[in-house]
């Protein structure tokens, strides 16, 4: 077990660093182009074909391009950020879980508008380049639910220490008649039950 939970980060980190280099490259190269990255041929078939579905004009498809590369930007800054929070988690920092899931979820969304058309057409041989990134996707997600499940969580002994705090930081409120707030509540009660 103690292997797993060495592992287990470790694969997690790896597949963050693919999704941090590869998109984040992609994505410059998309964004420093004059053209968002349509002078290359395969993105620009990704961006004509999702254009024609959409029925997109010249414009439109300059500026799903454009949405195209800030999505690969965004899942590249989220999994970096993602990468820091490893490293972090070294001196005791926590790992924000949801944070990777969420940029697992736009790598995977980016995928899928990438092999729309490929579906469409039912043409296996074009989903091909995108299958690495379901998968790497869904590996990444599961292990970090699991990684967060297997997180400990706060003892029942430092629950009840926090809720003692909590309970002697309280303001009560304010005496009536050199009573407190819980006698009036019991004087409350006790009229109730003698008025049925």
């Amino acid at each position: 077990m103690r292997r797993l939970s060495l592992v287990v980060p470790v694969i997690i980190t790896g597949i963050a660093l693919y999704f941090a280099l590869g998109f984040g490259s992609d994505a410059a190269r998309i964004l420093t182009s004059p053209v968002y990255g349509l002078d290359n041929p395969a993105f620009a078939r990704i961006v004509r074909d999702v254009g024609m579905i959409a029925g997109l004009g010249p414009d439109g498809l300059m500026l799903l391009a454009l949405f195209l590369g800030t999505l690969k930007l965004a899942v590249a800054v989220i999994c970096a950020i993602h990468i820091l929070e490893r490293l972090a988690s070294l001196r005791g920092f926590k790992i924000d879980h949801e944070f990777l899931d969420a940029g697992m979820l736009l790598a995977v969304l980016l995928a899928f508008i990438a092999s729309l058309p490929a579906l469409i057409e039912a043409s296996p041989i074009l989903i091909a380049p995108h299958r690495p990134i379901f998968w790497l996707a869904g590996l990444a997600a599961t292990l970090g639910m699991l990684e967060g499940m297997a997180q400990p969580q706060k003892t029942t002994r430092t629950a009840a220490v926090e809720g003692e705090r909590a309970i002697a930081n309280a303001v009560l409120p304010p005496r009536r008649l050199g009573a407190s707030a819980a006698r009036w509540n019991d004087l409350r009660k006790l009229a109730v039950r003698q008025g049925r």
